[in-house]
């Protein structure tokens, strides 16, 4: 990570080896481990990912999405720092599985659907925008878990339930968002969705100057990777009621 480096996303391919994995295997939990402080995120699928706060994500018993071997998958590396000169290090990231043992079969199946808006414009000096973004359930559903990510000018999230019949529901409120202490919220047990439930996650910025956090108030910000950019995603993790893991590796072998 050289010296005059501000922020950067950099995105390495990979393929799991016979050696690394020689079979296909269920995931139960994985630790991402950032190997120099100039690590912002990483993202490396199907493993997951990791932000700022974020910690080891243990599956529940029963709960578990596959990986393949020989599978290729990518390293999304997202570095921030303050540059200058001798603030250049190394980094050598990595991650640690733990499976479920050969042989098991998992209960359900996870599936993750990042559920944000990439078209707002916020403009300078704006104090409460806001942007939406709706995903529909295909299927009967059980919702694990959500996760919201926005940067520096992010100050709340809002997810909100529409169901079939036309009731509503609140999902998630974090009234008070912090980009370094960003949070997994899990429910205790799965909640249930039947098909056709609309869930949408709004998030709103402070693009003003009475936000201490806030890089440049006078700039209009779009979406962009870079921390002093802006992005929005609601990240919720599901299972679908009907899909077990024969439908899973079915889909993924192509039988």
């Amino acid at each position: 990570v050289p010296d005059d480096l501000l922020d950067e996303t950099k995105y390495f391919p990979a393929q799991l080896t016979e050696e690394q994995l020689p079979k296909d295997r269920w995931i139960k939990a994985v630790e991402f481990r950032p190997g120099s402080s100039a690590v912002h995120h990483i993202i490396a699928r199907p493993f997951g990912g990791i932000a700022p706060g974020n910690v080891p994500n243990v599956y529940p018993d029963g709960y578990a999405e596959l990986v393949q071997a020989g599978q290729s998958y990518i390293w999304n590396m997202h570095y921030h720092k303050e540059p200058g000169p001798g603030t250049g290090m190394w980094d050598q990231s990595s991650l640690a599985v733990k499976f479920y043992p050969e042989g098991y079969v998992p209960d359900h199946v996870y599936t993750t659907v990042s559920c944000g808006p990439m078209d707002f414009v916020i403009p300078p000096g704006a104090k409460d925008y806001s942007a939406s973004k709706s995903f529909v359930f295909p299927k009967d559903a059980l919702i694990a878990r959500m996760m919201p990510h926005m940067h520096l000018r992010g100050t709340k999230v809002f997810y909100y339930l529409e169901y079939p019949d036309g009731s509503t529901e609140t999902l998630l409120n974090v009234p008070n968002y912090d980009f370094n202490w960003q949070t997994v919220y899990r429910f205790k047990e799965p909640k249930p969705v039947p098909a056709g439930t609309k869930v949408t996650v709004t998030g709103w910025w402070d693009n003003s100057a009475d936000n201490p956090h806030n890089p440049d108030p006078s700039r209009t910000i779009t979406w962009g990777e870079a921390t002093h950019e802006e992005m929005l995603f609601g990240w919720i993790t599901y299972t679908n009621v009907d899909e077990d893991a024969s439908v899973r590796m079915s889909a993924n072998t192509g039988d």
